[in-house]
């Protein structure tokens, strides 16, 4: 299993546990809710569709609590690569007898398999063994049972912070600055589900991961670490820089489920708002750019819409008054926080022994100790000019600096210990042809010779 497979099943352990770790869960429901998981259907990574045994779930939450995220990564085995249960030659045969037939049942390949004589005296193959092989290979052919009618209720969370939900809304077409054609605006925001509050939202130019991040790292700093984070499966929001971000910061991460805009009401309710209330009012002929529009939103934003009563809350209740309410239970981010860090994106390179490190194109230069060694690399990919944080087993080693490979032509190298040759001694001056000669000269020749004698031989 390769390192970012590793991880990937410790974000999967992670949102499972979420709830169970960060505080949501009061102590009275913990079984009821460890037991409500057990009987769900999971989208394992590397498995595919299956069920968490409850002592599963409480040895995951027992896992993080002692070590955090890294605990959940899977460990290491030592014979990874090799078939525990098959043999390779029966497994390969398993597998060619599946995709002849996709249709065909396991107990009907177990069959052929006997009447073909492939197992050896005394072996054995068990149904679910051939299962748990054809599922590791994606070629299990399960059927999903008929889905049930959806039961949506309305539903609303008590206090400030225990849920936001985020989206992104199909903008105005705005003049770009400098080109003189129109391009279409994006409206990214997050809102905080109990009090209608926007914790942040902006106009891009693109509905993309690097803008969501950027609304959300500001989110954080103006309103606070979520308990839950609501998304849909948008390419936006299903990234694996999301659920490591989530993860560090104690947040559940909850998607949507596919095609239920529905689940996601009452952001939609304010993109409505948006649409009737800030844009008619608005001479988008006038923008000139992006932060301008940007800025007559946020005025909007918190002088209308925040000081206007909500019909989703208590009577006459604006979303300021209901959120300053409750703003002493909601989690501020503090010293102990670096979110400059942990909103970096990250990549695993090796260090060359020349001491360098390849990233999007661009060469970095890393501390000499660190030649041969695996690191991570923490970056951010709108600013490749800048430093980039170096990693290894979790632990800060240093930075890595764009290359200057004119500057290090200047640098004065110190010379290893057992190279170091004292200044009295004389370099000693090899000569191709002498070499030559001596070496097809009769041996008395070659004996008697000195330097002096070559030289008066006339030697080069």
């Amino acid at each position: 299993m390769l390192d970012k497979d590793r991880e990937r099943v410790a974000l999967f352990r992670f949102g499972v546990i979420s709830d169970l770790v960060t505080g949501v869960v009061p102590d009275g429901q913990r079984e009821a809710i460890i037991q409500h998981k057990s009987g769900q259907l999971w989208e394992i990574p590397g498995k595919g569709e299956g069920k968490v045994g409850r002592s599963t779930i409480r040895d995951w939450v027992q896992l993080y609590q002692q070590g955090g995220l890294q605990a959940l990564e899977p460990t290491v085995r030592s014979d990874r690569g090799q078939s525990r249960a098959l043999r390779a030659q029966l497994a390969e045969q398993i597998v060619q007898l599946r995709e002849d037939r996709p249709s065909r049942s396991v107990q009907t390949i177990v069959k052929i398999l006997h009447q073909q004589n492939a197992l050896a005296a005394g072996e054995k193959l068990a149904p679910s063994t051939v299962y748990r092989l054809l599922r590791d290979r994606g070629l299990s052919g399960r059927r999903r049972a008929s889905q049930p009618a959806t039961d949506r209720r309305r539903f609303s969370f008590a206090h400030a912070g225990d849920l936001w939900q985020a989206d992104a809304m199909h903008g105005p077409q705005l003049r770009v600055p400098g080109i003189g054609r129109q391009r279409k605006a994006y409206l990214i925001g997050i809102m905080d589900d109990a009090t209608r509050m926007v914790a942040h939202a902006a106009f891009c130019w693109q509905d993309s991961l690097n803008n969501f991040l950027s609304v959300f790292k500001t989110a954080l700093l103006r309103r606070g670490i979520p308990r839950r984070l609501f998304v849909d499966n948008g390419r936006s929001f299903s990234n694996l820089q999301i659920e490591r971000i989530c993860a560090e910061l104690g947040i559940a991460l909850i998607h949507a489920r596919p095609y239920s805009s529905q689940s996601k009401g009452k952001i939609e309710r304010f993109w409505s708002t948006v649409r009737s209330g800030f844009l008619p009012e608005v001479d988008l002929g006038g923008i000139n750019s992006l932060d301008s529009l940007n800025q007559l939103f946020m005025t909007w934003c918190e002088l209308d819409y925040h000081r206007t009563p909500h019909r989703g809350l208590e009577a006459t209740m604006t979303p300021l008054d209901a959120w300053m309410k409750q703003v002493a239970t909601v989690r501020q981010v503090d010293g102990g926080v670096d979110l400059d860090t942990i909103f970096l994106h990250s990549a695993d390179r090796r260090v060359y022994d020349d001491r360098t490190v390849h990233l999007l194109g661009r060469i970095y230069e890393a501390p000499a100790e660190l030649c041969g060694l695996k690191v991570q690399l923490r970056y951010d990919p709108e600013h490749p000019e800048q430093a980039i944080r170096l990693f290894c087993k979790g632990r800060p080693v240093g930075e890595a600096r764009p290359l200057d490979a004119v500057a290090n032509s200047r640098v004065r190298r110190e010379r290893p210990q057992g190279l170091q040759v004292s200044a009295n001694a004389p370099s000693p001056k090899v000569r191709y042809v002498q070499l030559l000669a001596r070496n097809s000269a009769p041996a008395d020749e070659v004996a008697g010779s000195t330097p002096e004698a070559d030289k008066e031989k006339g030697g080069v």
